[in-house]
């Protein structure tokens, strides 16, 4: 073989080397950036499953360990006006965040299937504050004052209803709550309790089954107790917490609540009560029902997902 062919061979072989290795490193990069899609939609999509999730003027907020989201389902997304952001302190001071949309905006990359949705997201330390102060301002004339503005409280964890409800179904074409209502069901606690009730417990969520014939007009009672008696109250109606309409269910209704981790709690006081007191009343000892391996659910309802 001459010099001249050695040589050929030569640059064809490190050429097929240097395509094959610039091949490579787009596969590692597509992969990372798949891998970055993934943890976003898979940290959002708890977000909306385990937090308060409320409207804003024309927009949502949510937050989620110390992450302050703000969402817009329209096609224009944010206006380029200005937003106003207070994190205010437990003696009324604040601090002043205020920030134009780009500074906050969630790259397209990194949606996922969530990418319809305009996502602007904000890392706070929630623990230092009492509220949060949220508008919008015209930066140019701020004589003219907040074009809208609200104050949420951040230690309003308790309340029942404050919880996403598919709003945004049409956009991502996914049901979040079907799937959390079947997550719950696959990994949680199940159980029977009086008057024909079910309830599947998973971490800091529960959801109560009930058969769709009987009367939930009455008020649920739901008091999570401490070891020392007191307790938080989350009575409820049925109807504020129900979300059956997005399970495709024929013969049950079911509500849905949010607290804090249950484990913090000794005992789940239940039941329904009217005008005149308590119709029934339940006390579960929330230890026993966590290492009670045979808690689980074995497709009573027959569900066809």
């Amino acid at each position: 073989m001459t010099n001249v062919e050695t040589l050929n061979k030569t640059i064809l072989i490190l050429s097929l080397f240097f395509l094959i290795s610039c091949d490579s490193k787009e596969k590692v990069k597509e992969k990372v950036k798949d891998n970055t899609s993934t943890k976003f939609e898979m940290f959002f999509t708890s977000a909306l499953e385990n937090e308060r999730f409320f409207k804003i003027n024309n927009l949502y907020g949510l937050i989620y360990s110390d992450n302050f989201y703000l969402l817009s389902d329209s096609e224009v997304g944010f206006t380029n006006d200005k937003f106003m952001f207070h994190l205010i302190r437990h003696d009324g001071s604040f601090d002043n965040l205020s920030f134009f949309k780009d500074k906050y905006l969630v790259e397209e990359s990194k949606k996922g299937i969530f990418k319809k949705i305009a996502i602007m997201k904000l890392k706070i330390d929630s623990h230092l504050y009492k509220k949060i102060r949220v508008g919008q301002f015209d930066a140019t004339n701020i004589s003219k004052g907040n074009i809208w503005a609200k104050e949420i409280l951040l230690k309003n964890k308790n309340k029942i209803g404050e919880f996403y409800k598919n709003q945004f179904n049409n956009l991502i074409n996914i049901n979040v709550l079907k799937n959390e209502f079947k997550t719950s069901l696959n990994k949680g606690r199940f159980f029977k309790i009086s008057n024909d009730f079910y309830i599947s417990l998973l971490k800091n969520k529960m959801f109560i089954i009930s058969n769709r014939h009987k009367n939930l007009n009455n008020k649920m009672m739901l008091h999570l107790v401490k070891c020392d008696n007191t307790f938080t109250n989350l009575d409820f109606h049925f109807k504020h917490a129900e979300i059956s309409e997005f399970l495709s269910l024929k013969e049950y209704r079911v509500a849905k609540v949010l607290f804090d981790d249950v484990s913090e709690y000794n005992k789940i006081r239940i039941g329904q009560s009217n005008s005149k007191g308590n119709l029934w009343a339940q006390e579960i000892v929330i230890n026993e029902v966590l290492s009670n391996e045979l808690l689980i659910y074995n497709d009573e309802f027959k569900l066809n997902y």
